[in-house]
């Protein structure tokens, strides 16, 4: 007797929780069909994890990921820059990659200053430009990217960047 109540009473917990979960992700979806970009970038990254609440799911990631990247928010930008890199939730298109990653460099993401210089470095989705590179490598390196700074070291970028200024 014991034993069911307790477990009915567990059962109506869990259903509970799960009732209110939705009804989260219902009112996150609600708002970013009405064009909120801070639901639009929450509902990015829950379908990109994944989480006790939500699977994983590429697909709908993409999809409020380039939501979000329109309306101009760096990080979702270079999220969306690695979906296309990858393909991931989308067809694999480098240029593109490109395209939102040097946006959200622009917007001075430390993290997509030194992948789209690497990639202006390497010509990936771009032309290969040194002085480019070592320009946006360089900035995520002052803007203090770990990455940034130990690819400026290990690879001795400042004796490029005097080559490139001597042209």
């Amino acid at each position: 007797m014991k034993r069911t109540i307790l477990t009915t009473t567990l059962c109506l917990l869990f259903t509970t929780i799960l009732i209110a979960q939705t009804k989260e992700i219902e009112s996150l979806l609600s708002k970013a069909q009405k064009g909120d970009l801070q639901s639009q970038v929450t509902l990015s990254r829950t379908y990109y994890f994944g989480n006790q609440k939500v699977k994983r799911d590429y697909s709908k990631s993409f999809f409020w990921c380039k939501k979000a990247s329109e309306q101009g928010e760096p990080k979702s930008q270079f999220l969306l820059s690695k979906l296309f890199f990858k393909g991931i939730g989308t067809d694999k298109d480098i240029n593109k990659s490109f395209y939102w990653c040097n946006k959200s460099a622009l917007q001075n993401d430390a993290e997509a200053m030194f992948f789209v210089g690497r990639m202006y470095l390497d010509g990936i989705g771009t032309e290969k430009d040194t002085k480019k590179a070592l320009y946006f490598i360089e900035r995520a390196y002052n803007f203090g990217n770990e990455d940034a700074m130990v690819y400026w070291q290990k690879n001795q970028l400042w004796k490029l960047e005097e080559l490139t200024t001597n042209d």
